[in-house]
């Protein structure tokens, strides 16, 4: 409900303000709009506001006292109320005038107006930012019930928005709005702090919680009960106790937990928004907004440029948008520069130590947290400190897996964890199955210090590192079955995890801890195309005390593999003859021979590759893995169908295709299809393309990206040849993005070869040669050979007979030096072929090349 609420009112201050600028523009349609708008909001007093002032100055002044009129009646009814002090105010200055409109100097929104409040609310003495839907949200909550609690982390803000929400919310309480700070308050003295705090007094043979009732029976008031997390239980009962015998009166308490109580409405605070990361987000989002403005106020002038900005962001991220963690760093300003202050923060609790002199617990972000902390049982302090080891978020599982020992048992973890949830220490997304929970970075760190003080903490990341390794080989079994998608989504969910267990592992030397994790890991990472799993893979085969451990060749061939992605082909080739040599008796043999297979396959030598795939899958069949078999299979249909013997690859292909269909797997029946589709290739596109579309719809869901990729590549080259050029086009660029994204040169170089016969056809010349002549002097691209030659070859025959030889050879040398300029180059020609011709595809599905439009290029084979 409450998110609801936030919403429902970022919409409609939205359209407030929506009127407020056509307001100030005199905007001739407006009030037709705002006559619809607060028949709809009937108590919303801003819009009442707005078409009073648009009616008065257009000359119909009684209109607009019938507006005012008609919100009074509305408000009294339904609440109680009066109109706010600033609508009485425009009433006046309409009746003082008569009939005579109102004055140019009126044209602006003057926006609610800041009206005396009485009571004892603190006045607020550094600006307000970020929070302002926030604030009108809440103060919706309270005209909806009787008690909100604002809870959230130490230092996020919900003292000062509670602060901005009942000043705001003032005019609905003719009693006065009273504030009650209970921080410093002991549990025996929260009847007496709230008493002191209304202004009541113990009668004569009544407690001081009964004269509290009968003090405010009958009266309209919010009552403010800041910082209530250490008092939850005594102030939960005097709020329940106020609340059923005082209909009139609100509570809004501020708390690290919720108080418990009927009728409590709940708003959890979150921290200020982030930069997106776009250019010129830095300074505009919520959290570097305070950081800047708090850095004016302790040094006049501090100015914001491009590296500063930044720094800024970079600082904010770091810090969770953490308002009081922002405001500590800003403290700073005046002695460090902001790049010296984000550079300090790995050490936060040392560098943040500057905060306000009579508030103790914002003294420090240490202070913060530690209050926070204090607050906490020694079990529920106990497993705090202990989830500080994962990293990225934790399921309840992990959590049980790795916190739980003889001291903390597995099964208290759920309910402890519980209520660190509800001490706003540990959050929790609950839109995933199953909920994940995180911890802020800052609590993390604070969480790791006291971790480090109170227990061994290598033995503790020891069982995180294990757990999550044997949670790869769990996911690696389901990944080559039918559950393909849910064990994808679950290694994914986990990467920050996987990280840090290979680097713990990296660290101290456990061989086998971090080569059983890249073994893992091996198939979901080359069809997701996760370069960093080959990296671990290079890493973990180096370490001293792999050395004869029985996955060091497997291991071996994987860091190849990424080697070939990567266009090294002849580094991955060597190394991959390396683990072969050294594999006797070892696991895995199957994966650096695929890599011979799979170079062999790239460079032409089509014999070899067939060799080696044979080899690979005499190992496979062995070990029993039809998974790896079906895999191995590809590289027969492929080594075929490029050598020109069609025949041969179909039934291949055909056989395959029975083999994915009883496996299940969703990214073998895909490439089981993809092969298929090779083997029929330009003699049946049709067929071919249908394929390709069953592939990408297969491998998509299952976020199979190398298998769609090569798919597309595939698909757009058929279209180009055999259908409209311009759809074939438009397939490129996202394609040309996907492979520099994940940095696979060897896929990105067939794409752009791929590219080159198009651009000539549709007479894009000049980009053509260059495109040609940066594949043409590519270090990490393929021998061609086949088809593919061919179509190179009379894509160069048709630009040196329509650009002459000079001139062809003089933008072939022009071509782009760097993998950038090269995705560069490819880009900006498809854009401007795009442009040129409208993004239109004319030509309908079964029609030839040649009536495509533009001139038709070389005959295609």
């Amino acid at each position: 409900q409450a998110e609801a609420v936030r919403l429902e009112e970022l919409r409609s201050a939205a359209i407030e303000e929506t009127f407020a600028a056509r307001l100030a523009i005199d905007d001739p349609g407006l009030i037709p709009d705002l006559e619809a708008f607060t028949t709809a909001n009937p108590l919303r007093e801003r819009p009442h506001l707005h078409l009073m002032t648009a009616l008065d100055r257009a000359g119909r002044p009684s209109e607009a006292l019938e507006v005012f009129h008609r919100l009074r009646k509305k408000l009294a009814d339904e609440l109680g109320l009066e109109p706010s002090a600033v609508l009485q105010q425009r009433q006046t200055e309409i009746l003082r005038r008569g009939s005579t409109p109102a004055p140019d100097t009126a044209q602006h929104d003057p926006g609610p107006a800041s009206t005396e409040v009485r009571g004892n609310l603190p006045r607020a003495i550094t600006s307000f930012i970020g929070r302002e839907h926030e604030s009108g949200a809440v103060s919706r909550l309270l005209e909806r019930g009787h008690l909100v609690t604002l809870t959230g982390v130490g230092g996020v803000g919900k003292t000062r928005l509670a602060l901005e929400a009942a000043t705001a919310s003032s005019p609905h309480y003719p009693d006065g709005v009273w504030w009650c700070e209970l921080a410093p308050v002991d549990p025996d003295a929260v009847d007496h702090a709230i008493a002191t705090a209304l202004d009541v007094h113990q009668q004569a043979n009544h407690s001081i919680a009964d004269s509290i009732v009968r003090g405010v029976t009958g009266k309209r008031l919010l009552l403010v009960l800041d910082n209530c997390e250490h008092l939850v239980g005594p102030t939960a009962r005097l709020v329940e106790r106020l609340l059923a015998n005082s209909p009139t009166v609100t509570v809004l308490a501020t708390s690290r937990e919720p108080l418990a109580v009927a009728g409590e409405q709940v708003w959890v605070v979150p921290p200020l928004p982030l930069p997106s990361g776009h250019r010129g987000d830095e300074v505009d989002a919520p959290s570097t907004q305070l950081f800047s403005d708090r850095a004016m106020a302790h040094r006049a002038d501090f100015v914001i440029d491009d590296d500063t900005a930044t720094a800024i962001a970079d600082i904010c991220r770091q810090l969770d948008g953490l308002p009081l963690a922002i405001e500590l760093a800003a403290a700073l300003v005046p002695a460090l520069e902001t790049s010296e202050i984000a550079r300090r923060l790995s050490h936060r609790f040392r560098l943040l130590t500057h905060g306000r002199r009579t508030d103790p617990r914002h003294r420090s972000l240490s202070a913060v947290v530690e209050w926070s902390y204090q607050l906490l049982d020694p079990p529920e302090q106990r497993l705090f400190e202990r989830l500080a080891v994962f990293s990225g978020g934790f399921t309840l599982a992990a959590a049980e897996g790795v916190c739980a020992d003889d001291d903390l048992e597995a099964d208290r973890i759920a309910g402890l964890l519980t209520r660190l949830v509800s001490y706003s220490m540990v959050g929790v997304d609950r839109s995933v199955v199953p909920s994940r929970y995180h911890m802020l970075e800052t609590l993390r760190q604070y969480a790791g210090e006291r971790l480090a003080e109170r227990e061994d903490l290598q033995a503790l990341r020891q069982r995180h590192a294990t757990w999550f390794v044997e949670l790869a080989e769990q996911a690696d079994v389901e990944i080559r079955g039918p559950k393909e998608a849910e064990a994808v989504v679950r290694v994914e969910s986990e990467l920050a995890n996987l990280r840090a267990a290979h680097r713990w592992a990296m660290e101290h030397d456990i061989a086998d801890l971090t080569l059983r994790q890249a073994a893992a890991l091996y198939v979901y990472a080359r069809f997701r195309l996760r370069d960093e799993v080959f990296t671990w893979a290079e890493q973990a085969a180096e370490l001293p005390s792999a050395v004869g451990h029985p996955l060091q060749p497997m291991v071996w061939g994987i860091a190849a593999h990424g080697m070939s992605n990567r266009g090294e082909l002849q580094r991955a080739r060597d190394l991959a003859n390396h683990a072969v040599t050294v594999a006797e008796g070892s696991t895995g043999l199957f994966v650096p021979l695929r890599v011979l297979a799979t170079t062999a396959l790239h460079e032409g030598r089509l014999d070899d590759c067939r060799r080696y795939t044979r080899e690979a899958m005499e190992v496979v069949g062995r070990e029993g893995d039809a998974y790896h078999l079906l895999w191995m299979q590809m590289h027969e249909v492929l080594a075929l169908a490029y050598g020109g013997d069609r025949s041969a690859a179909l039934r291949a292909a055909l056989e395959q295709r029975a083999a994915g269909a009883q496996l299940d797997n969703p990214t073998q029946r895909a490439w089981a299809l993809y092969g298929h589709a090779e083997a029929c290739g330009d003699e049946d596109p049709e067929t071919a393309l249908e394929l390709l579309e069953e592939a990408i719809a297969l491998a998509a869901p299952v976020r199979s990206r190398f298998l769609e990729a090569v798919a597309r590549v595939a698909s757009a080259s058929l279209l180009a040849r055999h259908r409209n050029p311009h759809e074939a086009l438009t397939a490129f660029p996202d394609i040309i993005r996907h492979w520099h994204r994940v940095g696979d040169w060897t896929h990105q170089w067939t794409t752009i070869r791929n590219l080159v016969p198009l651009l000539v056809r549709l007479e894009a010349d000049e980009a053509a040669a260059r495109l040609y002549g940066a594949q043409r002097r590519a270090d990490t691209a393929a021998p061609v050979y086949g088809t593919e030659a061919e179509r190179l070859t009379e894509a160069q025959e048709a630009l040196v007979a329509r650009l002459g030889s000079a001139t062809f050879e003089r933008l072939a040398d022009q071509g782009a030096r760097s993998h950038e300029e090269v995705v560069d180059h490819a880009i900006e020609a498809i854009e401007d072929l795009l442009s040129d011709h409208g993004n239109a595809v004319t030509t309908p599905r079964d029609a030839s090349p040649s009536s495509s439009t533009g001139r038709a290029g070389p005959r295609s084979r």
